[in-house]
């Protein structure tokens, strides 16, 4: 499905390449350890994507990775990269040593919540949350790649919690993009009473990080989740976002959208500014009475245009349909994040519901946001329709076009569960987030969708070219 648009002087036709399978059969099939839960073997979610430098046939390096077998009660057997050295032609996958089922000597039998970020030397940094079940010990962990993501070393352990009632989750690394050398984690590392947003950082190409911190402290009964930064590579300001958890009832909480701001590359930082309420709902299939559970409905994802440092931040909301859906939400700032426009749809109101957003900016300022939709058609009791879509808009977010239809649809029913006592993180799971990123004028996609074979849930990429 192409389209063409007219608008400010010149056409736009949005060009899909072909899908590409990234992921395969798991590379921890003997692996028996992790328990309790229930194991999806061959199952591949919550990809996420960086792009690294372009050679000279303009072809950027890119690198991936993503949860592999996953487990219902949180974390997977290990984290799975992948590298492609052709813009995303070609794929070569490696392993990541941040479980034991990857390393036998990791004393930590899960991991999740794969993170990448590529530096301008073309270094690449990964982070991963490493889970011990059987004690409930959590940890945030890193690794670095000189070597576009063939093999993985300096692997450092952040920050580990054994006591059983703290919990680090959601880290995020960001590699500096004018700096070679430095990077940045941000994670939320919660309590019985609080969770607090914690900071690390690299100047030396991760062979080590700082002394951990909080940054940003919520306040008795309150969190933070899914703290992400960006940077501004003119002015080197760093912007930290996450979800604001406020109340004391975990299972239903306000949760806000909020921003801070360093002018020291992390030293300090300013107090956080709220920028919009997430007012989402939970999905319930009527049908087979599943959820899905998807980031976007507690926690935004961000993205800056790198020419003029305009912000964008992207979440699942119901306030469009009036509370009935969620719908992809965006606000955006002109001025360094003091002032945010009212939140708009980006999708069309087709009256279903869209989840897990992601955006990015492009090199001319075309903002790409892709997410998931359930369809209407065959529904049923053994089916949940579900495809992926990516739009663009090209008047910096003021609105988007018709969106282009990228797969599906695929049955939901296929993908992993989970089960947990925090309500917007049970069901049906394809990742919290998944991967988007840009090659000069082109949008580079990174997802998870069922399958019908061996493999249950698989990850493709696939470029979006936009040709003037």
């Amino acid at each position: 499905m192409n389209e063409e648009d007219n608008e400010r002087g010149f056409n736009m036709r949005a060009i899909k390449m072909r899908l590409r399978r990234v992921s395969g059969a798991s590379p921890f099939p003997g692996c028996r350890i992790g328990g309790p839960g229930k194991l999806f073997v061959n199952t591949a979610v919550e990809p996420f994507i960086a792009r690294g430098p372009i050679n000279k046939k303009g072809e950027a390096i890119l690198i991936g990775a993503w949860q592999q077998d996953r487990w219902s009660n949180g974390g997977a057997r290990g984290l799975v990269a992948a590298f492609s050295k052709d813009g995303g032609g070609t794929w070569t996958r490696s392993v990541q040593p941040f479980s034991k089922c990857a390393t036998p000597k990791n004393p930590f039998t899960r991991a999740s919540d794969p993170w990448i970020s590529i530096g301008p030397d073309g270094r690449a940094y990964s982070t991963g949350l490493l889970l011990r079940r059987n004690s409930s010990a959590s940890a945030i962990a890193a690794v670095t790649s000189i070597n576009h993501g063939q093999t993985w070393r300096n692997f450092r352990i952040i920050k580990v919690d054994q006591n059983p009632n703290v919990e680090n989750d959601k880290e995020a690394v960001t590699a500096d993009p004018v700096k070679s050398g430095w990077a940045y984690i941000v994670w939320d590392r919660g309590t019985s009473t609080v969770g607090p947003t914690w900071f690390s950082r690299t100047t030396n190409g991760g062979l080590s990080w700082s002394k951990p911190k909080i940054i940003f402290n919520p306040g008795k009964g309150n969190q933070t989740l899914g703290n992400q930064i960006v940077i501004d590579p003119a002015s080197g300001i760093l912007y930290n976002f996450f979800s604001l958890l406020i109340g004391a009832n975990p299972q239903n909480p306000l949760i806000f959208i909020g921003v801070q701001q360093s002018l020291n590359r992390g030293k300090t930082w300013t107090r956080a500014k709220i920028i919009s309420q997430i007012k989402s709902v939970i999905y319930k299939d009527p049908y087979t009475g599943m959820g899905i559970r998807s980031g976007g409905n507690a926690s935004p994802e961000i993205a800056i245009d790198s020419r003029s440092g305009r912000l964008f931040v992207v979440w699942e909301d119901a306030r469009f349909s009036k509370g009935r859906i969620n719908e992809v939400a965006i606000s955006y700032s002109n001025d360094r994040g003091r002032t945010w426009s009212k939140p708009t749809r980006v999708n069309p109101p087709t009256g279903t519901t869209a989840f897990t957003p992601m955006v990015r900016v492009n090199e001319t300022g075309i903002v790409g946001v892709s997410y998931y939709q359930v369809q209407r058609e065959n529904r049923n009791k053994n089916n949940l329709p579900v495809s992926y879509f990516f739009t663009h808009s090209l008047n910096g977010g003021h609105d988007f076009k018709s969106p282009l239809y990228i797969t599906g649809p695929f049955n939901m029913l296929r993908a992993p569960v989970t089960v947990s006592s925090f309500p917007p993180s049970n069901g049906l799971f394809l990742g919290d987030y998944q991967g988007l990123t840009t090659v000069k004028d082109d949008f580079q996609l990174f997802f998870s969708k069922t399958t019908q074979g061996r493999n249950p849930v698989e990850v493709f990429s696939t470029t979006v070219q936009l040709k003037k």
